[in-house]
Order: C-alpha cells, then structure tokens, then sequence
C-alpha cells in the first residue's frame, strides 16, 4: 500500500506542467514579432582646433640669478683708527655717489705730507743755490780769463824787453810766476763750472725723489677718506665707529642698483631657432659669425615668480658667455634690467634685487605666416586630423619651432583643417570622432553625434 501512494504522487506533477508548456505554445503562436534596432557606430569625443596661418615668434627661455652690474668692494689701502663714519652706513642702506662714507684718521699722514713740503721747498732751495752758483762762476771765468790775456800779453812784452836787455831775468821770471798763478786760477774756475752740473743734476733727482715720496703721500691722506664711487646699496657692513683698521682690510661692500644683469643658460639648439640665418649659428662655439648686431632685435622679458605672482621688466642682451657650460652644455647669455624708469628716475616696477631667481625669455622677430597648431596637438613628429567625414587620421608634419604653447608647422597640414588637441590613445585610424571645437575663449562646442551604418 505504501509503495503505490508513492507511484501516485510523482504522476501528479505532470499534469502542472502540461498545462504551462501549452500556455506557453498558445502565447507565441499568437504573439507579435520584436523590433530589432539597427546597429551604430559610436563616435568618440575628441576636442578640435581649426590649423590657422599667422605670424609667429620664436621663443627660448632661460634661467639665471640677478646681479647687479657693478659690486664696488671698500678695502683699506691705509691703516689708522676710524674717526668718522657715515650715519647710515649699514647693510641695506642707500649712498649717493661721491658721499664720505668714512674717514680713517688722517693725522700722522698729514704730518708726513708737511715733513716733505718742507723738505721738497728745502731741496728746490738749494738747486736753484747751485744753479746761480754755476752763473757766477761763469761770470768769474771771463773775468779771469781776461785777466790771463792781460798776464800773457804783459808776459809777451818783457819776453821782448828782455831779448834786447832792456828788463832784467828776475822780472821775466817774476812775470811768468804771474801768468802762471793766473792760469791756475782760471783751471779751477773751469773745473768748479765742470762739477756743478752734476751736482745740479743729483739736486734734480733728489727734488724728483721727495715730490714722488710727497705724492704717495698726498694719495695715502687721501686714502684715508672712502668715497662712494657711484650710487647704490650697501652690502655686508663689517665695521664699528673707533674701530683700527689694517691696510688691506675689507670693510663692506656697495652694489649698483639702478641696474641688474642676469647669465641665462639657453639650450644651443633653441637659441639657434631665434635666428633666420642658422647657418651663421655654429654647434662648436655657440657663436660663430654671430656678433653683438645679431642680438640686438631680440626682445627681451625678464620674469620672477612668488607664488601666483610674477613681476616682469623688458632687458636687452648685453653679451654672449665665451664658450658653452661644460656640464649642460648650454650657452650663456647675459641680459641686463633697468630699475630706472625715464629720465633716471625711479620706476613703477618694483627693483629686481640681487639673488632673484629669474626666468629670461628671448624673443625673435615674428616669422611669415604659416600653419600654428597648439603645442599639445604635436605627438611626436605627427599630428591627428578629423577630417570631412569626422574620421581620424595620422599625418606626419615638419615643424619649424615651438614657441611655449604654440607650434609653428612649416609643411603637413593645410589650413582649416581640424587638428586634434585631445589625447586620442588609443587611437585607431578611420574610427569616427565626436569633434567638439576649441573657441578662442577655451570652451568646446559639440558640432557632430553619432552616425548610423
């Protein structure tokens, strides 16, 4: 009895699903067809930049520290105690040119230059002694030597007087003794007149000696006043009022501000890109046939950034480092920046202090018209085109000079064409793009949807 409930149970599924599976023939035999929705291509969203023709310059930048042009370092040349020091000599401070900014105590150098006057007017004193001296002798010499012609001539008529005895020996001999004594006399003359000028001539060298040791020290009282020799800013002030000072200490330092110069290391072959004649442009030295004139067109803007600031000056290259840095290889260019605005007179920029860490830019003349893509739109040597279809496509392009965001294109891409600006990896040629226009003011425009095939 047991096993025959059973068998009874598992019959009484079937009819359950009988029934469904009839339901189930009834409902597709009477049901309507589905709509099928062709298939469609999506197309990917890619932002477009229309490749316009104008003028562009090249552009390189640089970066160097400022530092002023001139730095007048205040050494001793005279040693002495400190009796008078400027009221604002101190770091920082600003001096006008010619202002006394100290003074070493100049007594002892002044009592030197006193001794020697004196012995200089002592020593011109005795020259122009010597010197009269020699005219007087010069004087007595003709007198004396006419005295001598009279002695011979008196000597000449005894001799005759004597041939016809009509004068004694002892008065020839007597008159001789005269001539002699007189002869003698005008030798010495002679000889004095001969030695005078070399004692003239040591007198003169003595005079010269003692205005040179009068002129040293004329330079060493001057010595002992510091000057400022241009306009500027004081610098590492090292020294207190009563202080002796040694010859050949250094005092402080004075640094021009109405001007700073900046050496910028530029990359060789971006430098070169400034140029139309490159040929002029030697790899070797950096230089070659380039001189001073070659520079000049170049527009200089010299930039410091803090923070989200930035203060600019407009410069001007005023030379060309010798040769390329050893380490990177770049070529130096020194430009310099003005604090002054015109007629000398402070500018409305604020200074460029020395230590500034700058950055230079160089900018060359624009160049003729040609196709300028932004620089993001450049993979490699090639660019992406969206063309009339909306497909992409790969094109190789010859590019002049990048120029910070912008790429000058010299061939590959004709005007109005759409270059992309938008990483398309991956990117398949022929796959159909959604372009979205880049306006001027930075904002895309969706110009295209999906096409249906």
């Amino acid at each position: 009895m047991v096993v025959s409930l059973k068998l009874s149970r598992r019959w009484l599924v079937i009819p359950p699903i009988v029934v469904g599976v009839a339901i189930l023939a009834i409902a597709v035999a009477n049901g309507k067809p589905l709509n099928r929705e062709p298939l469609a291509e999506l197309a990917r969203p890619l932002r477009v930049a229309a490749a316009t023709p104008r003028e562009l310059a090249p552009v390189v930048v640089g970066y160097g520290t400022a530092q002023p042009t001139s730095v007048w370092t205040a050494v001793t040349e005279v040693s002495g105690r400190l009796v008078d020091v400027h009221p604002k000599l101190d770091a920082g401070e600003r001096v006008r040119q010619g202002e006394l900014l100290l003074r070493i105590d100049p007594t002892d150098y002044q009592l030197r230059v006193d001794q020697l006057e004196a012995e200089l007017t002592q020593a011109n004193a005795m020259l122009r002694e010597t010197e009269q001296r020699l005219e007087n002798e010069k004087a007595l010499l003709e007198i004396e030597e006419e005295s001598l012609r009279l002695t011979e001539s008196e000597l000449a008529r005894m001799q005759k007087l004597a041939s016809r005895a009509a004068a004694s020996a002892s008065d020839l001999d007597l008159e001789r003794r005269s001539r002699l004594t007189q002869l003698r006399q005008v030798q010495s003359i002679r000889n004095t007149i001969a030695v005078l000028p070399v004692q003239i001539d040591n007198q003169r060298a003595a005079i010269k000696l003692t205005q040179s040791k009068l002129d040293e020290a004329k330079r060493n009282l001057e010595r002992t006043r510091i000057i400022a020799p241009f306009e500027g800013r004081l610098a590492e002030v090292t020294l207190e009022p009563g202080q002796v000072v040694a010859t050949g200490e250094r005092l402080f330092e004075l640094h021009a501000d109405d001007a700073m110069e900046i050496e910028a290391q530029f990359p060789l072959d971006k430098v070169r890109e400034l140029f139309t004649s490159r040929n002029n442009f030697s790899s070797e030295s950096g230089q070659a046939v380039l001189t001073q004139h070659h520079w000049e067109p170049l527009r200089v803007m010299v930039r410091a950034r803090d923070g989200n600031t930035a203060v600019e000056w407009v410069g001007k290259v005023t030379r060309v480092r010798e040769r390329l840095d050893e380490v990177t290889r770049t070529l130096g260019v020194v430009v310099e920046v003005s604090n002054r605005g015109e007629g000398g007179q402070p500018s409305a920029v604020p200074d460029l202090l020395k230590g500034t860490f700058c950055e230079v830019e160089l900018i060359g003349e624009p160049r003729r018209e040609s196709i300028v893509i932004p620089r993001v739109a450049l993979a490699g040597k090639n660019v992406y085109i969206v063309d009339d279809e909306n497909r992409l496509s790969r094109r190789p392009v010859n590019v002049d000079f990048i120029a910070h965001e912008e790429v000058r294109i010299e061939s590959g891409i004709e005007p109005g064409e759409r270059v992309v600006i938008t990483d398309p990896t991956p990117a398949v040629e022929g796959m159909l793009v959604d372009p979205i226009v880049e306006s001027p003011g930075g904002a895309g425009q969706r110009v295209a949807t999906t096409v249906n095939r």
